[in-house]
């Protein structure tokens, strides 16, 4: 069986995003994966999955590429007066 990954991508900007095409190897992935994190200018993050079966969708998460900057979550949460 032929290994395949696929990426989701996680933004304050847009949410979640698993819509992503499917790749061939791992580093195919992470090459795309580094490329949309300079796009999104790093407020991003890329997971890589390997997907186990393509019937019911089932994957495992391979990798972890960049990050989200939550810190807009501590002023929004506290009262404004």
């Amino acid at each position: 069986m032929r290994t395949i990954f696929k990426l989701k991508l996680i933004s304050n900007v847009f949410g979640i995003d698993d819509r992503s095409p499917l790749y061939p190897s791992l580093e195919h992935a992470q090459t795309v994966a580094r490329r949309m994190l300079a796009l999104y200018q790093g407020n991003l993050l890329v997971e890589i999955y390997q997907m186990t079966d393509m019937q019911t969708g089932k994957r495992n998460l391979v990798d972890s590429i960049g990050f989200i900057d939550n810190s807009w979550k501590k002023w929004a949460s506290e009262p404004a007066f």
